[in-house]
């Protein structure tokens, strides 16, 4: 949580599309609370700027389709070992499970479309600032809540091993090779452990290994 910093919470934008970093700046500039430190157009700007930055961003939103240099899944990562202070939020044009839990498990705090209104927008910084994280129709709450009712310790060996797997963003056919078990197989642990942890997909089953503290990605 951003609880600690100072009342203006910094914020970073990481986008290949000059005017919607344009538009979105003077959205959050509009909120008394935020104040953009960083633009970035490419991981190469934004390392660079990272480099020589006075004031390092509390959030940053970051694209996930960056051309050229590194995509928004491998920034994050490398955000992750370099500035480990710096919570990303994630952003895309689509909402697939797959994105939403590469994202996460390379280090975002929270996942939001890129054309949703000013007030998500808003929402979404405070919640991060306040929680350090955002949950939303994608990401919800209750996928934390869920995660309390059932430990890491009551999950057998083969489920952690799918977990993991799962927590790694490994498509069901390389989790299947990886487990040396049928496809379909795949698909019964997912089944079988979504209805034990009371979640309904992938998505849930990473939130749940965020919120448990399964991996070491996971510093909420």
């Amino acid at each position: 949580m951003l609880s600690n910093f100072n009342s203006i919470i910094k914020i970073g934008i990481t986008d290949d599309h000059p005017a919607y970093v344009s538009g979105i700046t003077d959205i959050i500039n509009g909120f008394e609370e935020f104040k953009v430190v960083l633009q970035a157009g490419n991981s190469h700007e934004l390392f660079r700027k990272l480099e020589v930055a006075e004031e390092i961003p509390d959030i940053l939103l970051l694209d996930i389709s960056m051309p050229p240099g590194k995509n928004g899944y491998e920034v994050a990562k490398e955000l992750r070992r370099t500035w480990p202070q710096v919570k990303i939020l994630a952003m895309s044009m689509y909402n697939s499970e797959e994105a939403i839990i590469r994202m996460l498990g390379n280090g975002a705090k929270g996942f939001l479309r890129k054309n949703v209104k000013p007030k998500e927008i808003a929402d979404a910084l405070r919640s991060m600032a306040n929680k350090g994280y955002y949950d939303s129709d994608l990401v919800s709450e209750d996928m934390f809540e869920r995660a309390k009712k059932c430990p890491p310790e009551d999950l057998n060996p083969r489920e952690m091993e799918y977990l993991t797997l799962c927590c790694q963003a490994y498509t069901d056919k390389e989790i299947a090779a990886k487990m040396n078990i049928a496809l379909n197989t795949v698909h019964w642990h997912r089944q079988d452990l979504c209805e034990k942890l009371k979640v309904t997909n992938k998505t849930g089953l990473m939130f749940y290994a965020m919120r448990t503290g399964l991996f070491p990605f996971t510093d909420f």
